[in-house]
């Protein structure tokens, strides 16, 4: 994608005239989305360049967000920036394991900021327990993604819309297959525990698929 080639500017562009046609047709889902990539390429300019014309983009994707009633979800798209960072650092030759350690933690703390009726804000704890995963705390992690697990079987928390419904659905799929796949890394080993899991990793998946067909 253009912004993989760090030409986060006509990334950003694309998705302006997406927002445009979306808009101009009355998707309001497929504008969600463009407006939300808007914000995310700005920002990832921004960060590239530190200048205060791209900050001006950025803070105007973002009023933007907040004029459609979306910007719940502007603090889980910094996070995931942050998070982005951390990974590409753990994945780099030769990475500092103190210093993947730090960018993991802040990337938890700036997930953990979040505020509980954030749209994406279950996605934000399995996030959380992703980062306390790369930082090493894998106790920690497992016990953040039960958190998540646990939040789905109360029934006071049950999803009232469908997006919500949607939300929630994504959220447990990644949570499954995070949590799955951490279970059988070399420092935990625990594979009996996986195999119901991804069984029901597999009928969430399958629910996140449908949405989309």
């Amino acid at each position: 994608s253009l912004s993989r080639l760090d030409r986060h500017l006509e990334s950003a562009l694309s998705y302006e005239r997406l927002l445009e046609l979306a808009s101009a047709q009355g998707n309001s889902d497929v504008a969600e989305s463009a407006a939300n990539e808007v914000y995310k390429a700005y920002q990832r300019r921004y960060r590239q360049t530190d200048q205060e014309f791209d900050r001006n983009l950025r803070d105007a994707a973002s009023r933007r967000l907040i004029d459609m009633g979306i910007e719940g979800d502007v603090a889980f798209r910094q996070a995931q920036e942050t998070f982005t960072e951390a990974s590409n650092m753990a994945r780099g030759d030769n990475p500092d394991p103190a210093g993947v350690t730090t960018a993991f933690e802040a990337a938890l703390s700036d997930f953990e900021g979040v505020a509980e009726d954030a749209p994406s804000y279950e996605r934000a704890i399995v996030y959380q327990a992703r980062c306390l995963a790369g930082a090493g705390r894998l106790d920690d992690a497992l016990e953040r993604f039960d958190l998540l697990l646990a939040r789905a079987e109360d029934e006071n928390l049950t999803p009232k819309d469908p997006k919500a419904r949607q939300r929630r659905e994504q959220a447990l799929a990644e949570g499954l297959y995070y949590k799955s796949d951490l279970l059988l890394q070399d420092d935990v080993q625990r594979p009996a525990e996986v195999l119901p899991l991804l069984d029901e990793y597999e009928a969430q998946a399958e629910k996140v698929e449908t949405q989309f067909r």
